[in-house]
Parts: C-alpha cells; structure tokens; sequence
C-alpha cells in the first residue's frame, strides 16, 4: 500500500506520503516530484513521513536525490519524522538526518524554510 499526496502552499511543496517507500513504490515518488520541482522551479520542500510504516535502501536513496537537486538551487528540504520508530531508524542508520533537517511537524517548516 502506497499513496502520495502534494500540496504546494507560502513556497513549499509538501509532500506526504502514506504506505511503504520501497523499490515497488519509489519511482511514483521521484517521477512526480521531479517533474513538479523541474516544470516549476520549486526549491522548497518537506516530505511528511508521518504515515510512512516502511522505508527501504531505494526510498532513503531517493530522498537523498531529491534533495542534492534541492541543494543545487539553494533551496530547502526537510523531512517531518515518522510514527513508525523503523522509518526513523532507517533515516539515522543511513545517515540522512546529517544532511536533511528533521521536523516534527510541517508547521516547524515555515519558520525554517527562507522564502
């Protein structure tokens, strides 16, 4: 089960996720993703794994391409943790979080986030 919801809302593109973030599910993420950030300049974003209960290699893999292309353009990406202690666990074993900002909640991201 995997589902994705966006929003782009004061200069950022909230993207929430639901499910598993595997290698089944993680080209939706990047092909969508990719193609708004691309067609609209987006240099702000915050994934929402709140509701992520599994996270794989090429789900961490992913986030981290996202965001070197948000890195690029001087933009901001953070990430909103999740419920599910794996998901966290899997972010801090790979070693993200030493690169992405961790929020608890998307309402942290408007103070963060320079627009």
């Amino acid at each position: 089960m995997f589902d994705m919801y966006m929003e782009f809302r004061k200069g950022i593109l909230f993207v929430r996720l639901y499910g598993e973030i595997t290698s089944n599910t993680v080209f939706k993420v990047q092909k969508e993703v990719s193609f708004l950030i691309e067609e609209n300049g987006i240099d702000n974003v915050v994934f929402n794994l709140k509701n992520v209960f599994s996270i794989d290699n090429t789900g961490i893999n992913i986030l981290y391409k996202i965001y070197e292309k948000i890195e690029k353009q001087n933009g901001s990406f953070l990430i909103c943790t999740s419920d599910f202690k794996a998901v966290n666990f899997m972010i801090e074993k790979s070693h993200l979080n030493k690169y992405i900002t961790i929020l608890p909640s998307e309402l942290a991201a408007f103070s963060l986030v320079k627009i």
